[in-house]
């Protein structure tokens, strides 16, 4: 296998290690810095309200996407991106990204394995590796990364006998480390797509950032550089769990099978990601997509997380990767970071995947981020840095 390229079948076990640490009492910490896990924005909360007594008044409402408020959110959707996408609303990131790996076995046999070009970073390889693998039969082609981006020369590279099997490349938009690709650089991956008869699919878990980091709208980030099929989620700004899975290119496979809405519906389904009260899905995004209204939600962490990362550098911090998103990555050894939770109640995420290092902590700014939770967690680290290095004497390992 030549430098830069790695494939991987699920008759090799990975090692895919959870960064979730083993639960701790919730009364411990003051601060969790994920923009995952935590309150749903007020809006969302009122938006709720409001459709299930409107619903309660009319009597009822369709299920499974059959309904008013979903023919509304899909049609706000298709303005924002493309007026004929295709539209399936699911349950959550992890049924959209099977959803959209399905759509890369469409065509194939039952028993055929197929491939998706990922970089070693992917989301879709590290977290859910496992699930597309035995449930859908996809293997991976992993072509190096720079900063969490698939690095576009080494796509160039690839044989026809590399590409053998392969029916789609898959990246996040932002990436893992919260780096964005440029419009340039999408679009150079959407002509090697189509130059190799790939579909291109994208995690849009956080799109939202990446197109406020671009000054973008999201038609200019998926429609206009060449995405096949995305995924767009909610819960990083403030919605509850929920997935939009929006299919831009149809595509009629040699078989005669036929990538469509119907399509979408049918894997939906077979991917447990439907559910019969759509509208409560779909009238989230009416909300936090109407107007714009998600540049406002995003402007915000996205200010915090600069300002933090920032201030961490002027201190002697040093920051893995360029400060795009919502999202920083700090050089912390484990014991430093376990000390930040337990004597200043900040929780984390202890990053996992990086080779084995136990040195990165990954802090997320939510949508409800305050001044006073990114001072106090920036002094605290700063504190027990300090502290460390007067008590070792030695500064080389940070």
């Amino acid at each position: 296998m030549r430098q830069g390229l790695d494939q991987t079948s699920n008759k090799t076990k990975t090692n895919t290690t959870d960064c979730r640490l083993p639960p701790r009492p919730e009364a411990n910490y003051r601060i969790r810095l994920y923009d995952n896990t935590g309150c749903c924005r007020e809006e969302i909360i009122k938006t709720i309200k409001k459709l299930n007594k409107e619903i309660q008044s009319a009597g009822g409402a369709g299920g499974y996407g059959t309904d008013s408020v979903t023919g509304k959110a899909c049609s706000l959707l298709r303005n924002l991106t493309h007026q004929d996408a295709k539209i399936a609303f699911v349950a959550t990131g992890t049924n959209g990204n099977h959803i959209v790996c399905r759509c890369a076995k469409q065509g194939k046999g039952i028993q055929d394995r197929v491939k998706i070009i990922v970089p070693p970073n992917s989301h879709l390889f590290k977290m859910e590796k496992d699930a597309p693998a035995e449930l859908i039969g996809i293997d991976f082609l992993k072509v190096q990364a720079r900063n969490g981006k698939i690095d576009i020369s080494q796509l160039n590279r690839l044989t026809q006998e590399d590409l053998k099997d392969v029916s789609m490349l898959h990246i996040a938009q932002p990436t893992e480390y919260g780096t964005v690709y440029t419009t340039k650089e999408m679009k150079q991956i959407s002509e090697f797509c189509k130059k190799n008869d790939l579909l291109f699919g994208v995690d849009g878990a956080r799109l939202p950032y990446a197109a406020f980091q671009l000054k973008r709208d999201l038609r200019e980030i998926t429609t206009d550089v060449g995405v096949d099929i995305f995924t767009l989620g909610i819960s990083k700004i403030g919605g509850d769990n929920g997935c939009a899975v929006i299919l831009l290119t149809e595509k009629t496979w040699a078989n005669g099978e036929k990538l469509d809405q119907n399509a979408l519906y049918k894997y939906a389904s077979q991917h447990a990601g439907t559910r019969s009260k759509t509208w409560l899905l779909s009238g989230q995004f009416q909300t936090l997509f109407e107007n714009n209204h998600w540049q406002e939600i995003v402007r915000k962490p996205i200010k915090h997380a600069r300002k933090f990362a920032a201030e961490l550098v002027e201190n002697g911090i040093k920051i893995l990767y360029p400060v795009q998103t919502n999202g920083v990555f700090v050089e912390l050894e484990r014991s430093l970071q376990e000390k930040l939770r337990k004597d200043y109640g900040i929780d984390f995420c202890s990053w996992p995947f990086n080779e084995g290092k136990t040195n990165i902590a990954r802090f997320m700014f939510p949508h409800n981020a305050t001044k006073e939770m990114r001072q106090e967690t920036t002094r605290a680290i700063i504190k027990i840095v300090t502290s460390e290095k007067k008590r070792i004497g030695a500064y080389g390992i940070f």
